[in-house]
């Protein structure tokens, strides 16, 4: 299924850059963590639900939720963390924010969505469906004192591009690949970056949202310090973590009290032996 070639995915080779720990080179940026628990909509999980039933591959993935699948007669508003999001960006009106999600047409949806709210001229999109050109003008458009204060991004957003100069992200969604978490906050953790990143996640009590935002932030420790690893414990923890996300409302709490001790204590080993430069 999905999952699996997420798996693949993940075995990838990025965490190889960080044998050269980033100690030696100094003069990086601090990481702060603003995680957000959104009360759950009743109304809107069991349609995330129903979708869920209707394609367990996605059951744990953004592609179930209200922005994409309206035959579920969900809208936009629906999903609990659009509201979030309008407030969050009308109090950081005058900051530079890079929010990146998982999926070019989550990006595209939620663009239209807060292009609507906003005003077309509040931000620009970056996504693997426009041409280099555009992109490149986006980015140039973002770099801009005077240009959009929003960027929405899709996962190539999360590549090659820099944007120190600004200091907040908002990761939408999490995906299972731990290196392309590393690679997001990498967009603004950069020699150049002037201020200690904001990194915000939102996500859902009792969700599968929450269920993985353990895993990286209290599992693996990604938010306050570069992930120098994650593929291999993903694959040691597959199971257990895809089916606690496929049921959270049975499997969180044994998930946070059983598993989350021992992927933290694997997690600090394998940290302890790349430093080492094993």
């Amino acid at each position: 299924g999905e999952w699996v070639r997420r798996i693949v995915d993940a075995l990838g080779t990025g965490s190889v850059v960080f044998r050269n720990t980033r100690r030696s080179v100094g003069g990086f940026p601090k990481r702060e963590l603003f995680a957000v628990e959104l009360k759950p909509n009743a109304k809107y999980r069991m349609l995330v639900q129903k979708a869920s039933d209707a394609d367990s591959d996605r059951s744990f993935d953004i592609m179930v939720d209200g922005l994409l699948r309206t035959k579920y007669k969900a809208t936009w508003a629906d999903d609990e963390r659009i509201p979030w999001l309008l407030d969050f960006l009308k109090k950081n009106s005058g900051e530079k924010i890079l929010l990146i999600c998982e999926h070019p047409d989550v990006v595209n949806a939620l663009s239209s969505v807060l292009a609507e709210r906003l005003g077309a001229n509040s931000l620009v999109t970056f996504t693997e469906g426009m041409s280099i050109l555009a992109r490149d003008r986006a980015a140039a458009s973002f770099a801009d004192d005077r240009g959009p204060m929003l960027m929405v991004a899709s996962e190539i957003g999360s590549e090659g591009r820099n944007f120190q100069f600004s200091h907040n992200l908002v990761l939408f969604d999490l995906p299972l690949d731990a290196a392309l978490v590393e690679q997001r906050i990498g967009r603004l953790d950069r020699i150049g970056q002037t201020e200690t990143i904001r990194i915000h996640v939102p996500y859902v009590k009792g969700s599968a949202q929450e269920v993985i935002f353990h895993w990286y932030n209290e599992g693996l420790g990604a938010f306050g310090a570069p992930l120098m690893s994650g593929g291999e414990l993903f694959l040691k923890y597959t199971e257990t973590l895809i089916a606690a996300m496929a049921d959270p409302k049975h499997k969180l709490s044994e998930f946070m009290e059983k598993t989350i001790p021992l992927v933290q204590k694997d997690s600090e080993a394998l940290r302890k032996n790349i430093e080492k430069g094993r």
